[in-house]
């Protein structure tokens, strides 16, 4: 039904099949779909009898198209949307799927964020990226993919976690409503000139978390923490690479923990933009793949690719599972 070759290239592969079963997962909430109401319609002529295209608008619907997706031998899942929807629609597929009977990963863009498909150079719409995965399947092409990592954090799975200023910046980001690339562009020229006045945005961004942190058994030894920045992925959007060593290792993530007040952050910014280290006593630069943060006080509220939440007590993240995403 399908061969998957033992070919391997840094991290990625390819796969040959006479037919495969692509299933797509529309979210009419991300912001560019939201302005499409024929995307549905659209993907269906493209895919025919070879997928099904489902719109997804909240958890429960998720997991009914998974379990379908699942009983189908749905072997390609398609998601459209942004960072937010590929975390939250791949949290609920793995709870009934599973870590490892995921099928191949295919981020055809549709959201705000498009980190993933941003960091294998993904371009185009749902439309003109499912009518190249369909070419290569109908004219039995080999179908390039990239392994990436996830971070799991309790039942929630993704590739980039941050609390502090990773948190602080979202949450203002997300004020207002309204966001895209120019908005997220002006709250970091806002960032940068409150600190270098010393001013109250700046200070609330990068408000201490108080907490013991550790990175596979060894503490890291700062008291509080304005920043914790955690990835598998290079590419954390609008160009930056701060994590230049998150695909150094299989089954590692790359881990930036500091105590630098704004200012110090901004100083830095063009080496977090280029990928460059920073040394520093104010920043512990390493890979791991456990990290347990206990908070003086009860709750850690942390980022999880855009997404924010709030957890009560020690909060664990760790590796797993690896997922092959097909870059066309």
């Amino acid at each position: 039904y399908r061969k998957i070759s033992n070919h391997r290239d840094q991290g990625g592969g390819t796969t040959h099949q006479s037919m495969q079963k692509i299933g797509i997962i529309i979210n009419p909430n991300a912001k560019k779909n939201s302005r499409r109401n024929d995307l549905k319609e659209c993907l269906e002529q493209i895919v025919g009898e070879s997928g099904a295209v489902r719109i997804t608008r909240e958890s429960r619907e998720i997991y009914l198209v998974a379990e379908e997706f699942l009983n189908e031998g749905v072997e390609i899942l398609a998601i459209s949307g942004g960072d937010g929807t590929m975390q939250h629609t791949l949290s609920r597929y793995i709870e009934v799927c599973g870590e490892e009977n995921l099928p191949f990963l295919a981020s055809i863009r549709g959201g705000t964020m498009n980190t993933i498909a941003n960091s294998l150079r993904i371009k185009g719409t749902p439309e003109t990226i499912i009518q190249r995965i369909m070419h290569r399947i109908h004219s039995e092409e080999l179908l390039e993919y990239k392994e990436i990592d996830l971070m799991r954090v309790g039942k929630e799975y993704g590739s980039l976690f941050g609390i502090g200023l990773t948190y602080n910046f979202l949450d203002a980001y997300y004020e207002g409503g309204r966001t895209g690339a120019l908005k997220a562009i002006k709250v970091i020229l806002r960032a940068i000139m409150s600190a270098c006045i010393g001013g109250g945005f700046a200070r609330r961004l990068a408000h201490p978390v108080r907490a013991r942190v550790s990175l596979d058994g060894r503490e890291i030894p700062f008291q509080e923490f304005s920043a914790i920045l955690a990835c598998t992925i290079q590419d954390v959007g609008l160009g930056f690479q701060p994590l230049y060593r998150a695909e150094e290792q299989d089954g590692y993530f790359h881990i930036l923990a500091t105590n630098m007040n704004t200012r110090g952050i901004v100083y830095r910014i063009p080496k977090l933009f280029l990928g460059k280290p920073i040394r520093s006593s104010h920043l512990s630069d390493e890979i791991g793949r456990e990290l347990i943060i206990e908070p003086e006080h009860e709750e850690v509220c942390y980022m999880l690719d855009g997404e924010l939440f709030t957890h009560a007590g020690p909060l664990h993240m760790k590796t797993g599972p690896r997922i092959r995403v097909v870059s066309v």
